[in-house]
């Protein structure tokens, strides 16, 4: 049997939630081999450029380039990962089961945000974060961070920074719970679309692989990143300031959480809407639309405001 080739990046995280995938394959297929190609992708290469500064897709452009040259058969990513709009050619074969979505504060006093002393220094590159955090505690000082998990906790327990946010899933899928001060509720620290769910990139001709990735679909997942992912598409890429979206399934209802605001914390428009629950899109829309009218829309270019 021809074996089945799954790309993904390097690093542990992306290593371990392929080798879910690969076993959840294995279990369902037990006669199918499986074969992992390393590749590198942008954010991988240049790891000290400022990720708000290289565009998006910089951790998946690569792998799907890899994946529409047939190198690869599928790609495991963290789906906060993936670009609004996928490339031509490919498609969203599945969506796992979401781990915990929430962001995590990891500081040297284990503390939580609000006992954290005054003008304490926090790494991040994710304007998301640096704009909750500016919302929450406007007395802390952002310097940004980049590297993997280890490298940004390394900084945290060397004091090079007083603490850092990370999302609460890759720590869990690497064991690292223990190092976790305070899991940020996602009522008020509104986590990145897609965030803690893995997204099984394929072709979109092959039916065969349609048929094989549909056993690691988790249909309240993907209902939920539908919407999250409509949300994005709907900016077009036109947000200027950070922004976020965050999508729940209570029985037939969808109910989403999102904000476009600023890294400073000052400018911050959020909304919260509800609607059926096969109907992602439409709630998204309706969100969207909330954060219009709240005056959100000088933050857009105006492509996106149309």
């Amino acid at each position: 049997m021809k074996p089945l080739i799954i790309g993904t990046r390097g690093s542990k995280l992306a290593l371990s939630q392929t080798h879910q995938i690969m076993d959840k394959i294995k279990n369902a297929y037990p006669d199918q081999n499986i074969e992992i190609c390393i590749i590198r992708t942008g954010g991988d290469k240049f790891p000290a450029s400022p990720l708000d500064q290289m565009g998006m897709g910089v951790f998946v452009k690569e792998i799907e380039t890899a994946l529409l040259q047939k190198r690869i058969d599928l790609a495991v990513h963290s789906a906060k990962d993936l670009t609004p709009e996928l490339p031509k050619g490919l498609t969203i074969g599945a969506i796992g089961s979401r781990q915990d979505p929430r962001d995590v504060l990891v500081n040297r006093w284990n503390s939580k945000l609000t006992d954290m002393p005054e003008n304490a220094v926090i790494g991040t590159s994710s304007p998301r974060r640096m704009a909750l955090i500016k919302r929450y505690r406007p007395d802390f000082k952002i310097v940004p961070i980049r590297g993997n998990i280890d490298k940004r906790l390394d900084q945290v327990y060397r004091e090079k920074i007083d603490g850092t946010i990370m999302a609460a899933a890759g720590l869990i899928r690497l064991g690292l719970e223990t190092s976790v001060s305070e899991y940020l509720p996602t009522n008020y620290f509104i986590p990145a679309p897609g965030q803690g769910a893995l997204a099984i990139e394929i072709r979109t001709i092959d039916q065969h692989l349609k048929d094989l990735v549909r056993i690691l679909d988790d249909p309240t997942t993907h209902l939920a990143i539908a919407a999250e992912r409509a949300f994005l598409r709907l900016l077009k890429g036109g947000c200027t300031e950070p922004s976020a979206a965050y999508a729940q399934l209570d029985g037939d209802q969808l109910n989403m959480h999102a904000f476009i605001g600023a890294t400073n914390g000052r400018d911050f428009f959020e909304a919260i809407k509800s609607g059926k629950s096969h109907e992602p899109t439409q709630v998204a829309k309706q969100v969207y639309q909330a954060l219009l009218d709240l005056g959100a829309a000088h933050l857009l270019r105006d492509d996106s405001v149309k």
